[in-house]
């Protein structure tokens, strides 16, 4: 729908405050999701909007670099019920990715693929975007979830300062942020020109906030957003 030229926003369910991982318990489970997709379709019956169902963080294998989902509480044909099942009651399904970040206090790990060891930096727990393999997998692993059905992707956790030793011996700390945003945002507009159908938001870490303001210092928040994301 539009309005004077503008178009209306998308209404997006995101189902992390459903089980959470990090205040309580309650993991997020293939049973537990489909019951959040029956509210769902419950509302939408009832005239509240919906566009997007976003499946959020922990849906993952933490040895499957994003392209299984977590077989303790998921069927082997669970993921692809639950994308068939939007689709066909007329939600677009989503999936959070923790974009580069591969573990934070906050953050469950994901463990490493071969083809990201060479960008990976020396704590192991981000990867760096323009050096080594990691974001062309990354990449390839979103391409296979929209060829699955998937329609949007959240991206948390961007660690934009991130490299291995041996380039931090050799670049200062804002030209591999800037490499770091530039090769992301290239990697992501070719993305998008493949399928322009998907959308991509965009969490913590794609301000100029420094990530190390969610691992316990006491950093001042500022606002600083480079509009070239909005690209």
């Amino acid at each position: 729908m539009s309005y004077l030229g503008f178009t209306e926003p998308d209404s997006l369910y995101i189902n992390w405050a459903s089980y959470d991982l990090l205040s309580d318990n309650v993991p997020l489970t293939e049973t537990l999701a489909m019951t959040q997709l029956d509210h769902l379709l419950r509302l939408k019956r009832a005239g509240v909007r919906f566009d997007y169902y976003v499946m959020d963080a922990f849906w993952f294998d933490p040895d499957g670099g994003y392209r299984t989902w977590d077989k303790r509480h998921w069927s082997e044909h669970g993921p692809a019920r639950w994308i068939a099942r939007c689709h066909e009651q007329g939600l677009l399904p989503g999936l959070w990715v923790g974009t580069n970040s591969l573990a934070t206090p906050i953050f469950r790990h994901l463990n490493v693929q071969p083809a990201w060891r060479d960008s990976l930096d020396a704590e192991g727990t981000s990867a760096c975007l323009f050096h080594g393999g990691f974001l062309a997998d990354f990449i390839a692993a979103l391409q296979h979830w929209v060829d699955r059905g998937i329609r949007l992707f959240k991206f948390d956790f961007a660690e934009l300062d991130a490299a291995p030793a041996e380039i931090r011996r050799s670049c200062l700390p804002s030209e591999i942020r800037r490499r770091n945003s530039e090769a992301l945002r290239t990697a992501l507009a070719v993305f998008r020109a493949k399928n322009p159908a998907v959308k991509l938001i965009a969490y913590n870490g794609f301000s100029e906030q420094p990530l190390e303001m969610l691992k316990g210092t006491a950093l001042p928040v500022r606002r600083l957003i480079d509009t070239r994301w909005l690209d």
